[in-house]
Order: C-alpha cells, then sequence, then structure tokens
C-alpha cells in the first residue's frame, strides 16, 4: 500500500480531479474596485489603538505542524519519497463530507495531496477546522468573540473573509487576499453595531435576484434580509467549490452593506 501510495505522489494524482472551474480568471480581475471599497468601509471600525492587530504569516507545511492535532476532520500522513521533500506536500486523509460509513461502519476518508505546502501562506495563529477541495482548501479561525477568519487557499495565494458572529450565523463583512510574499497581514474590525442594525433594515429582492439568481426559486423562503442570510449560509453549506462559496460571501457582504 505505502509503494502504490508513494506512486501516486510521485505522479500528483492524489486530489488531481479539479472540477471546472473560472476561479484563476475570476481572480485576475481586480476586486478592490472604489465601489467593493465604499461597501466594505462602512462595515469596519475607525483603526484606533484599541482595535489594531497584525497576525503574521506561516508556510502551510509549519501551520499543519502545530495545528494538526486541534483538526477533527483532516490527519496527515507521512510518507517518504525519494527525491521529494517532505515538507512540499501535504498528503491528508480527509473524513467523507457526506458522512459516509463503510461497510465495516467506520467513517469514510478519502487521500488528499496540497503542493507547494512549504512556499503557501496561511495565518500564525491556532485554527479549529480545515477542509479540502477540488481547487483549494478552507481553515478556519476563531481571532476574538467579533472576528472569525475564513481562508481559502488558492493557487495563487490566500484569500480572508473575515466574519461577524451574529446571532450564531457568520456574517461575511470584508475581503482580502494575501499574495506569497506577504509577512503579516492586518486584521479589520467590524462595525457590529452597524451591521446588526443593517440586517433589520429592508431587504432589496431584486438586486439579490441579480446577484444570485438561484434566489428566483426560493422566493417563498425569502421574506427580509435575515432570512436571505439564513438561506444562503444554508446554500454554502452543502457547496464544495472555492469559486461558489467565494460568491456567496461577497453576496452576503453586499446585503449587509
Amino acid at each position: 500500500m505505502n509503494d502504490n501510495l508513494a506512486q501516486i505522489i510521485q505522479n500528483e494524482q492524489v486530489g488531481a480531479e479539479t472540477p471546472a472551474t473560472d476561479f484563476e480568471s475570476h481572480e485576475n480581475e481586480d476586486v478592490s474596485t472604489q465601489e467593493a471599497t465604499s461597501i466594505e468601509q462602512t462595515l469596519l471600525l475607525e483603526p484606533t489603538p484599541e482595535n489594531e492587530a497584525v497576525v503574521d504569516v506561516i508556510m502551510l507545511s509549519d501551520w499543519f505542524e502545530e495545528n494538526n492535532e486541534n483538526l477533527d476532520r483532516i490527519n496527515r500522513l507521512k510518507i517518504q519519497v525519494r527525491g521529494v521533500k517532505t515538507d512540499e506536500r501535504l498528503v491528508c486523509s480527509v473524513l467523507d463530507p457526506k458522512g459516509e460509513i463503510d461497510e465495516d461502519n467506520h467513517p469514510v476518508r478519502h487521500l488528499e495531496l496540497i503542493k507547494d505546502a512549504n512556499v503557501f501562506p496561511v495565518l500564525d495563529i491556532p485554527g479549529y477546522d480545515m477542509d479540502i477541495y477540488g481547487n483549494g482548501f478552507q481553515i478556519m479561525y476563531s481571532f476574538n468573540e467579533d472576528i472569525v477568519l475564513k481562508c481559502y487557499g488558492i493557487k495563487t495565494g490566500l484569500i480572508i473573509i473575515f466574519c461577524c458572529p451574529i446571532n450564531g450565523q457568520l456574517i461575511p463583512y470584508k475581503r482580502m487576499k494575501v499574495k506569497k510574499r506577504d509577512t503579516n497581514v492586518t486584521i479589520a474590525f467590524p462595525n457590529r453595531q452597524y451591521i446588526t442594525s443593517n440586517i433589520l433594515s429592508s431587504l432589496d429582492l431584486e438586486g439579490l435576484q441579480i446577484q444570485y439568481k438561484q434566489v428566483q426559486k426560493e422566493l417563498d423562503q425569502i421574506t427580509d434580509k435575515q432570512s436571505a442570510i439564513t438561506w444562503l449560509l444554508g446554500k454554502q453549506a452543502g457547496i464544495r467549490d472555492i469559486n461558489h462559496l467565494l460568491q456567496i460571501d461577497d453576496i452576503l457582504t453586499w446585503l449587509i452593506a
């Protein structure tokens, strides 16, 4: 079995099936337009000594060594392969996302490979969850009671979605791109009072349908912003593509701005 697995790693076939996606072209667009920046600024607190913080960046292979024991979903498999540095690739056993059980009543797990783990930036703070998709991975961090960081690892670097926990739901309020040469990240603090009050404001249902056409099939479930947020988060829970996950994160940020 180890010989077979080693051959797979050498051929770079673990997790090689990647769904068709326009994510790379999407990321080449300038997402920091004046309009997007204006929307985000209303959701952020003005920087003060009390709400300024910087988090260092660390390489994924080093972070995983320090945090693997905190991740219930993923276990690392350490395999020695001639000519391959052990920290270049993470070979992981990942729980089946649907919770399937095998014939011996054991949870089904899948093998996944993350390449270039020794040069891929992530945040140097403890994470509480991680998942691997066909076109990248996700790490969840709890920074404080007002900030949860949802981070997506893709080919060009790391995308951070800053979320504010409100009524048991993670509400996205800012997107940030971390490039491979970056050494730290400045934390964006949410204007919690503004976000909470704006969730109670009127819903632009027509605009929401333009932003996300699938809403048109579920109009009976969406009557205000809170029900729209609940529906979108529920939809997101079953998605396994980073493109789609980011699309809904952006829509949620638009909703509360």
